[in-house]
């Protein structure tokens, strides 16, 4: 795809209002390896592009659980009951 379908993917993903210019910056730098040219300008894989956002998110969530102390919470198990 060209880029302008790549920033088309971004921007209608449901969690781009998420996005700092940080992380446009370090997924272009990611996306960089992807990209070919085959003369009539740049061109990118969609699943490279969807992986790399994938992986952006995930280590946003990342920093956010650490950031609040959840590292390692499980929010899927049911609370332990005492009785």
């Amino acid at each position: 795809m060209a880029p302008v379908q790549a920033l088309q993917i971004i921007r209608t993903h449901e969690r781009a209002p998420e996005l700092t210019l940080q992380d446009f910056r370090s997924l272009t730098e990611r996306l960089f390896k992807y990209m070919n040219c085959y003369g009539f300008g740049a061109v990118i894989a969609e699943y490279a592009l969807r992986e790399e956002l994938e992986k952006l998110f995930a280590a946003k969530e990342q920093q956010r659980s650490l950031a609040l102390g959840l590292d390692g919470f499980n929010f899927n198990t049911p609370p332990t009951t005492y009785h």
